[in-house]
């Protein structure tokens, strides 16, 4: 049976932004969603309100708006109904609520998307 494959879709217009076969969801931690993301030293029991992407894995209309924003920081919108799913920010990283960790610099907000992790 092959693997399912998760996709992130806009919960605007349902639109597909990126499946988690090419671009992984990752926790504050860095580490990749049900993949054994419980298992941190963090001591912080805050659910995140959001999911992060690695920069050397994020589909390529996010590669493009981070490129035409010169690598710094910005907004991400849906490509297709221009709602606002998240944001990405390479100048101030900021640490999780636990306080030890840096998380990944690409963040989609779980209340904006549509994914089997919430």
């Amino acid at each position: 049976m092959p693997a399912k494959i998760t996709e992130i879709k806009c919960k605007r217009c349902r639109n597909l932004l990126f499946t988690e076969e090419v671009s992984p969801s990752l926790t504050a931690h860095g580490q990749v969603i049900g993949a054994g993301a419980r298992n941190t030293k963090c001591n912080s029991d805050v659910q995140e309100d959001c999911l992060y992407l690695a920069e050397d894995n994020m589909p390529d209309w996010i590669h493009e708006v981070v490129d035409r924003e010169n690598w710094i920081r910005g907004k991400l919108y849906c490509p297709l109904c221009h709602a606002r799913i998240g944001s990405f920010d390479f100048v101030s990283p900021k640490k999780c609520n636990c306080g030890e960790y840096v998380p990944p610099p690409i963040r989609i907000t779980y209340s904006k998307v549509d994914t089997p992790h919430r």
